[in-house]
C-alpha cells in the first residue's frame, strides 16, 4: 500500500497548476486580465498588447500558490473530519455528507504552483522563463464509499466493481519564451478604431517530469471459499492502478517540445480595448528519459471468523516503454476593457477550453474585474468568474505601482465569499521594474 499511497501524494501535490499565465494583478482581477495587461505582464498574459509597449520592465522570482478542492471547506473539514465536529462518530446524515463530496463528477483535488522565474518586456518584444506544475486528479469512489458507510450487507451475492475511481495527470516543465507584437497603424474610420496589435509567441518546454493515471479499479465481493478449497466465509478487495511516467536520469529533463500563442487587441474609441488569444496551438511534450508503465495492485481478504491473518498482498511492475508524448490545454480566450474614468478600469473576459487535457475543461469560463486608484500610487482591485475548472472564484488585491518600481498582491478563494467557506485558496505576489 505504500507505494498506493506514494502515488496519491504525487497526484494531489502536484495536480492542476496549468495556470500558465497567472501573475499577481491578474489574479487579483479573478484572472480577467486579457485585454488590460500591460508590459511584462502583457507578455505573459497576452503578448499582442506589447504592440502599445514603449518601455523596458523586468520581473523577477514571481509566485502563485493555490490549493483547492471541488467540495470541502474549511468549515466542512471541522464539522466532519475532527473530534470536536463530529463527536468521534459519524451519524446517517454525516455519512450521506460526505458521500455528497464525491457526488456527480467526483472530487477534484488540486494544488498549483507557478513560478515566473524571469520576464521582460523591452518596447514590443518579450522573453521569460517560467517554471510550471500542470495537472489534475479527480476522484471517484461514491460506490466505495456508499457501500463502506451505508449499505454495506455481505450477502452470499455481494459484490461491485468501481472501475476508473480515480483519474490524473500532470507535468512539470521549464518553459522558455520568447514573443513578437507588430503594431498595425492603419486607421478604421468606420469603426473608429485607431490601432491593431498582433503578436506571435513561440513556448519551448523542457519537460522535468510527467505521470499519468491511465487506468483505476476497485472491486469489492464476498466469498464462501479460499481459493485453496477451504470452506471459510469472508469479503476480498483489490484495487488496481495503472500509469505511466517518465522523469530526468541523472540531468534535469526528460523531454521536450514547443507550441504557440498567437494573439490580436484593438483600441477602440480610445476608451476601449479588446483582446483574443489561443493558446498552446499545437503544444506538446515529447518524453523520451526513464519512461514507463507502472501497474500496481494490492489486495486484502477478511475472514468473518477473524482469525487475525494477514493476507494482504501487493505487486508493483515497471516496464520500461519507448518515447510517448503528452499534448498541452489549448484555450480560447476574449477580453475586453473600458476605462469608466481616470481612476477606475473595468474588464471581462470569456475562455473556451479546446482539449482536456491536464484538468483543463470544455466548461466555458466568464468573468470581471475591476481596478480602482484612489491615489495614483495605490492601485486596489477585484475581480470573479464563474464556470470553467474553478466554478466560482472571487479575487482581491491591490499594490504599490511607483512607475519604476511596483509590487503587487492578490488572493482569490473558490465557491466562497468568506476564507471559512471556501474550498480553496490562491496567492500570488510580484515585483516590478521598469523604465
Amino acid at each position: 500500500m505504500n507505494s498506493l499511497i506514494k502515488l496519491g501524494m504525487i497526484l494531489i501535490l502536484s495536480s492542476a497548476a496549468f495556470a500558465q499565465n497567472f501573475n499577481a494583478t491578474g489574479l487579483a482581477l479573478g484572472n480577467n486580465f486579457l485585454s488590460y495587461s500591460k508590459g511584462v505582464d502583457a507578455f505573459s498574459v497576452n503578448p499582442a498588447n506589447l504592440g502599445f509597449n514603449n518601455r523596458v520592465e523586468l520581473k523577477f522570482i514571481s509566485p502563485l500558490f493555490a490549493i483547492s478542492n471541488s467540495s470541502i471547506s474549511i468549515n466542512d473539514y471541522n464539522r466532519y473530519f475532527t473530534k470536536e465536529g463530529n463527536k468521534g462518530e459519524w451519524d446517517l446524515n454525516d455519512k450521506n455528507s460526505i458521500i455528497d463530496f464525491f457526488a456527480d463528477d467526483g472530487l477534484d483535488v488540486n494544488a498549483d504552483v507557478n513560478m515566473n522565474i524571469f520576464s521582460m518586456a523591452y518596447n514590443n518584444f518579450g522573453f521569460g522563463i517560467d517554471l510550471l506544475v500542470s495537472g489534475g486528479v479527480t476522484l471517484k469512489p461514491t460506490q466505495t464509499l456508499k457501500a463502506a458507510l451505508i449499505e454495506l450487507d455481505l450477502t452470499p451475492n455481494y459484490q461491485f466493481k468501481e472501475p476508473g475511481f480515480a483519474t490524473g495527470s500532470f507535468y512539470s516543465a521549464v518553459k522558455y519564451s520568447f514573443s513578437y507584437a507588430h503594431l498595425l497603424k492603419a486607421k478604421i474610420r468606420k469603426f473608429d478604431i485607431d490601432n491593431i496589435s498582433v503578436a506571435a509567441k513561440l513556448n519551448y518546454y523542457s519537460g522535468i517530469g510527467v505521470l499519468e493515471v491511465l487506468d483505476s479499479d476497485m472491486h469489492i465481493k464476498r466469498f464462501e471459499e479460499m481459493a485453496d478449497g477451504t470452506e471459510e466465509e469472508g469479503a476480498y478487495q483489490r484495487v488496481n492502478f495503472k500509469t505511466r511516467r517518465a522523469y530526468p536520469n541523472g540531468g534535469v529533463s526528460a523531454g521536450g517540445g514547443m507550441g504557440f500563442d498567437l494573439a490580436a487587441s484593438a483600441v477602440y474609441d480610445d476608451d476601449w480595448h479588446f483582446s483574443v488569444m489561443l493558446e498552446n496551438i499545437f503544444a506538446s511534450i515529447d518524453w523520451d528519459v526513464n519512461t514507463a508503465v507502472i501497474q500496481f495492485s494490492a489486495s486484502d481478504s477478511i475472514l468473518f471468523d477473524d482469525d487475525n491473518v494477514d493476507r494482504s498482498t501487493e505487486t508493483d511492475t515497471t516496464r520500461d516503454v519507448g518515447s510517448f508524448s503528452t499534448s498541452l490545454p489549448v484555450n480560447l480566450i476574449f477580453g475586453a476593457h473600458y476605462q469608466l474614468i481616470d481612476e477606475l478600469d473595468l474588464t471581462a473576459q470569456w475562455k473556451q477550453g479546446l482539449s482536456k487535457d491536464f484538468g483543463n475543461v470544455f466548461t466555458p469560463q466568464l468573468g470581471v474585474g475591476a481596478e480602482y486608484r484612489p491615489i495614483p500610487w495605490l492601485p486596489l482591485r477585484s475581480g470573479l468568474t464563474v464556470g470553467g475548472r474553478d466554478g466560482f472564484l472571487f479575487a482581491l488585491g491591490g499594490g504599490l505601482d511607483f512607475d519604476v518600481f511596483e509590487f503587487n498582491l492578490a488572493y482569490a478563494m473558490r465557491e466562497a465569499l468568506w476564507p471559512t467557506y471556501s474550498n480553496g485558496a490562491y496567492f500570488a505576489f510580484d515585483f516590478k521594474f521598469g523604465f
